[in-house]
């Protein structure tokens, strides 16, 4: 579907800025540009944040890359917040080109999860790799976040609900 939002997410100075491009099927324009505050610690120039994109339903999908660790938490738990502040509750991460989560990175995944809910909203996860999924089954962390293999699968869960949501909402009269 045309247009189409891509954000990257990208360190600068210590600070975490936010490139959000336009896409048309002939053009790109850069629309924005957000500084998003100092980040602190920032030793390891290891990105993991790899984009967000946007679909037409208001879905933000999160491409991680590389390992998710307490080096890159602090990336991941600012885009996360910059989404929230934002009221943009519907999130799916994909880890498919991750190849490791630390305890850290877990970690980061429940606390971040816990603020969506309170939004009406959801994380879900997409993608992971036999490792990462491993881990993820022994924290029992299935019991309360959603994993799929694709993130089409997640994108379309979270489209079932939306118009189940629709159909139950009454029609002023």
């Amino acid at each position: 579907v045309w247009p189409r939002k891509f954000s990257e997410f990208y360190f600068e100075s210590d600070c975490l800025i936010r490139t959000t491009r336009l896409f048309n099927r002939h053009q790109n324009f850069q629309n924005n540009l957000y500084e998003l505050g100092k980040v602190q610690h920032v030793t390891n120039r290891r990105q993991l944040i790899e984009a967000v994109e946007v679909t037409d339903t208001g879905i933000h999908v999160a491409r991680l890359k590389r390992i998710f660790d307490a080096t890159s938490v602090n990336e991941f738990e600012k885009v996360l917040a910059y989404l929230i502040s934002r009221k943009q509750y519907h999130i799916v991460v994909d880890l498919s080109q991750v190849e490791f989560v630390a305890s850290a990175g877990w970690g980061a995944f429940t606390a971040e999860f816990r603020n969506v809910r309170k939004g009406g909203g959801d994380i879900r996860l997409a993608g992971m790799n036999p490792d990462v999924q491993d881990v993820f089954f022994l924290l029992e962390l299935d019991s309360f976040i959603n994993a799929y293999e694709t993130v089409d699968e997640a994108i379309a869960s979270f489209e079932v609900e939306m118009r189940a949501m629709k159909v139950e909402t009454p029609v002023p009269t």
